[in-house]
């Protein structure tokens, strides 16, 4: 984390001031004193969360919620995590925030409560980029692109991510395992839209993106079943098991091949995955190997 940054300045502030008072706010008609270190344990949960849910340093995440308490938390834990905060007033129609929610790309919105999670619901598919919504107060439901507050946080508190402030976060085993199962929902689909739906796989990502949000287990079992179980989705990426573990794989770089006699039939290599060839160095490199096509 660099210095000079917001989120250094806040990481230093929670361990200078950590009993300190951070924030106040009324409940229940009674003024509430949350301290430094408190905030610093939300905001740690909210990022941590976050980043499970997979979001990304330089993505944008929406809040669409009047000023409260955890309209700041969120936006430490959104800078916290490398993300940019793209604030939408509570004012808003559905139609406003649809386009902000587009213009800005942001894949993640946190709402206020059940007012604002209808209105967006009103335009949600227009938002085809967006995959989750985070309802900080009022949430109710079993939708799986939708968590309340404390989802968020507790999400952020089961071990999935290591946050470090000042020096970064990091998946944990069983975050990384998790990971892997979602990136097998996502190749799996990939590869069920161009083997048995006949797409091109070039178009597949986006369509991969949303359907995987919508799908049971069962349904993902059936969808890998149909498709022949394959082990590399079209674009060459190997698919994680349904326990959350990769298949090894030998891939030997296209370059070290040359010279060598090209294999035909069953023993026959093929290309796997594209790396960082130049222009000019690939066509080099498939004249002098004898790369066949098929």
């Amino acid at each position: 984390m660099a210095d000079g940054t917001l989120a250094k300045m806040f990481w230093d502030r929670v361990e200078r001031s950590a009993d300190k008072p951070a924030q106040q706010f009324k409940q229940g008609g009674q003024w509430q004193t949350v301290t430094w270190r408190q905030v610093g344990e939300t905001v740690r949960d909210v990022a941590t969360g976050l980043i499970a849910l997979g979001r990304k340093k330089g993505e944008a995440v929406g809040i669409l919620s009047a000023s409260r308490a955890e309209w700041v938390q969120a936006d430490f834990a959104i800078f916290s995590v490398g993300g940019i905060t793209v604030p939408i007033y509570p004012s808003y129609t559905a139609e406003q925030v649809a386009y902000i929610v587009n213009d800005a790309e942001a894949r993640l919105l946190v709402v206020e409560d059940a007012s604002q999670l209808a209105k967006v619901l009103e335009v949600r598919g227009r938002m085809a980029g967006l995959g989750r919504i985070v309802v900080i107060e009022g949430h109710e439901g079993q939708d799986p692109t939708r968590l309340g507050w404390e989802a968020l946080r507790q999400l952020g508190r089961d071990g999935l991510v290591v946050l470090s402030p000042g020096r970064g976060a990091r998946l944990s085993a069983r975050g990384r395992r998790m990971a892997l199962q979602i990136v097998r929902r996502h190749r799996v689909l990939e590869s069920f839209l161009v083997r048995i739906l006949g797409l091109d796989w070039s178009v597949v990502h986006e369509d991969a993106e949303v359907l995987e949000h919508h799908i049971s287990e069962r349904v993902l079992e059936a969808i890998d079943r149909v498709s022949g179980r394959p082990h590399e989705d079209p674009h060459g990426h190997p698919i994680p098991d349904r326990h959350g573990r990769l298949r090894s794989r030998h891939l030997r770089p296209l370059a070290s091949l040359a010279g060598s006699a090209p294999a035909t039939g069953a023993g026959a290599g093929r290309p796997a995955r594209m790396r960082s060839y130049s222009a000019n160095t690939l066509p080099s490199i498939v004249r002098r190997v004898s790369l066949l096509s098929g």
